[in-house]
């Protein structure tokens, strides 16, 4: 009698030890994505090949003419010939000084456009510019791929402590300042729709740049 009661209890536990297994496997925590580490690429290698710097003047003289006002240097770009300026309730940034005409300034002109802009009659007289600092301050530049940034003025994101300073006409953004050698690089990132972060980081060579 208790050899037959050692035999029943041995299969049950058996019984149980494979019904349990099933449950074991259903409570195990699902695996967790990967956290990818974000670090920004390699500066590519460069090669002979220099950065073309270029200062930028307005086309000639523009047919088409507004009246208005520049209040102090630009905001934009360190230089005494450029202005930030105002009319008909639209600030413009850069204009540009007219030579041997104080009474205007050439505004809404860009070197990555072929508009000439307009002629900006000024009602007063232009202030009389600060110091400008010694470091170069690009306003518009073509990387090497050919894709086309500029400026962006007025409140923008930053991150790790740089200000997103440029537009990119492929959608991305330069981080921080332009770094300058013989050939200059920039940090491109691409943001989350949000701008709450960054998603990719890429080192681009620069193959123009406009002061």
């Amino acid at each position: 009698m208790k050899k037959l009661m050692v035999f029943v209890i041995i299969p049950c536990l058996l019984c149980l030890l494979v019904s349990c297994r099933p449950l074991a496997e259903e409570i195990t925590p699902t695996k967790l994505p990967t956290v990818v580490q974000f670090t920004p690429t390699s500066t590519p290698n460069l090669t002979s090949e220099f950065t073309q710097v270029i200062v930028f003047q307005p086309k000639g003289i523009p047919t088409q003419e507004r009246t208005g006002s520049c209040w102090s240097t630009s905001n934009v770009i360190n230089r005494v010939d450029a202005w930030r300026c105002i009319t008909d309730n639209s600030i413009y940034d850069p204009c540009f000084s007219i030579p041997g005409n104080s009474q205007a300034v050439v505004c809404n002109t860009s070197p990555l456009s072929d508009e000439t802009g307009f002629k900006l009659n000024l009602t007063d007289s232009l202030p009389v510019p600060g110091p400008v600092p010694a470091i170069k301050s690009a306003w518009a530049f073509e990387l090497a791929d050919g894709t086309n940034c500029s400026f962006v003025g007025g409140a923008t994101a930053a991150f790790e402590g740089k200000r997103v300073d440029y537009s990119c006409s492929d959608g991305w953004y330069i981080l921080g300042d332009l770094q300058e050698g013989q050939v200059w690089t920039a940090r491109k990132v691409r943001l989350s729709s949000d701008f709450s972060s960054i998603e990719e980081s890429v080192q681009v060579i620069i193959k123009i740049v406009w002061l």
